[in-house]
C-alpha cells in the first residue's frame, strides 16, 4: 500500500480551503444580506419575508457545500485506491460473477 505524500496531501488540502473559501463567502453573503433585509424591513411584506429566504439560501448553501465536501474526499479516496489496486473494480465484479455461475 502507497501512502499519501506530504506534497499531495498539501496540494489536496489548498485546493479544498480554495472551496471552503468560495463556499463560506457565498454563504455569509446571503445570510448577511438576508439579515441586512429582515433588520431594516418595517413590515414582513417589505423584507422581513424575502431576507428570511435569502438567509435560509445562505445556510443552505453552508450545508450543501460541507455536504460537497465531505463527499468530494471520500469519492477521491477510494479514486486513489482503486486507480492503484491491481485489479478494477469492474473486472473484480465480473470475475466474482463468473465465478457464482461456475458453482
Amino acid at each position: 500500500m502507497e501512502q499519501v505524500t506530504f506534497g499531495d496531501a498539501l496540494l489536496y488540502g489548498l485546493s479544498m480551503l480554495a472551496y471552503f473559501a468560495l463556499v463560506g463567502t457565498a454563504s455569509f453573503f446571503c445570510v448577511t444580506a438576508g439579515f441586512a433585509l429582515i433588520a431594516e424591513s418595517a413590515s414582513s411584506a417589505n423584507g422581513a419575508i424575502p431576507g428570511a429566504l435569502i438567509a435560509g439560501l445562505g445556510f443552505v448553501i453552508a450545508a450543501a457545500g460541507s455536504y460537497g465536501a465531505i463527499y468530494k474526499v471520500i469519492a477521491d479516496g477510494v479514486q486513489r485506491g482503486v486507480s492503484r489496486a491491481d485489479v478494477s473494480p469492474q473486472r473484480k465484479v465480473l470475475q466474482n460473477v463468473a465465478e457464482r455461475n461456475d458453482v
